[in-house]
């Protein structure tokens, strides 16, 4: 086994990689497999956790599956809170029972879409909306919201419209 010679930039020599025992699997691997627990000793140790990174990424890959309505809120509401409007209102049990697997505007199935369903909700009462596509999601916003401007895009693509 290697010395720590006590560099704080966490380079490693071959001298300095050691094994560890992953709790989880139980395999024993290089410490570089382990991740940084993220505090360093008064000596300028930086421990590494007990869980081996594969083991680790599988358990929170599981956890997103798992808790996809949970995860969805979380993200939604702290986006809110970052760009600085109203986080949704919604609870998780309104969000998962009104998931249908399709855009609630244009009916795609999330399967065709390119990136999961967007939960939609309103920036200035926190109100949950529905779910949407990207694309859908991207042109309320570039309509700020406004069903006005929707109405006047609306009546405008009418009156435009040729045939074919």
């Amino acid at each position: 086994m290697g010395e720590f010679h006590g560099c704080r930039t966490g380079c490693i020599t071959e001298e300095s990689v050691m094994n560890k025992v992953c709790t989880k699997c139980g395999v024993e691997k290089p410490d570089t497999e382990f991740r940084f627990t993220g505090r360093i000793r008064n000596d300028g140790f930086q421990p590494r956790k007990t869980i081996c990174n594969t083991c680790r990424n599988g358990y929170y890959r599981a956890w997103a599956i798992r808790s996809r309505f949970a995860q969805a809120l979380i993200t939604t509401r702290t986006a809110a809170k970052q760009r600085g409007y109203a986080p949704c209102t919604a609870s998780k049990i309104e969000i998962e029972s009104s998931f249908t697997g399709r855009c609630s505007i244009c009916g795609t199935p999330e399967s065709e879409c390119y990136k999961r369903l967007n939960m939609d909700h309103s920036h200035t009462t926190g109100v949950f909306r529905g779910w949407l596509c990207n694309r859908c999601n991207q042109a309320i916003g570039l309509l700020r919201d406004s069903p006005e401007i929707a109405l006047k895009l609306t009546e405008y693509l009418g009156s435009h419209q040729t045939v074919s």
